[in-house]
């Protein structure tokens, strides 16, 4: 895989066929990792004022501080919902274009339908 000065960690996550567009810009992130002790969840909050999001090497970098030792990358923004004991824990937002100008907004009181789920139970 390609390695650059910032990003020489290419254990996490290799370039496979990326839109160009998910990788140079900071974005809402989603991913599930392994480590040696347990599964991960992440999802990382972006396009807004309190949140901007991570760039997909800084999202490698914080799963490998995390103890990660494998992960993928899913699809993040509004279609990334963290749901736990039925509390929804992160701050999905939609975007879109009015004219030329670029819009971010929360989804209000409501997940996005969206039609596939990863589901992770305790027993």
């Amino acid at each position: 895989p390609p390695r650059s000065t910032l990003f020489p960690y290419t254990t996490l996550f290799r370039s496979e066929q990326f839109d160009s567009d998910i990788t140079i810009d900071r974005h809402p992130r989603s991913l599930l990792g392994i480590s040696q002790e347990s599964i991960h969840f992440l999802t990382i909050n972006g396009r807004s004022l309190s949140s901007a999001g991570l760039y997909l090497e800084e999202f490698a970098i914080l799963a490998q501080k995390l103890g990660m030792t494998d992960a993928i990358n899913l699809d993040g923004g509004a279609s990334s919902t963290l749901i736990v004991n039925g509390k929804r824990l992160n701050s999905p937002r939609f975007s879109f274009y009015r004219g030329a100008r670029f819009f971010s907004a929360p989804i209000p009181g409501r997940e996005r339908k969206i039609p596939n789920a990863i589901l992770a139970f305790l027993l």
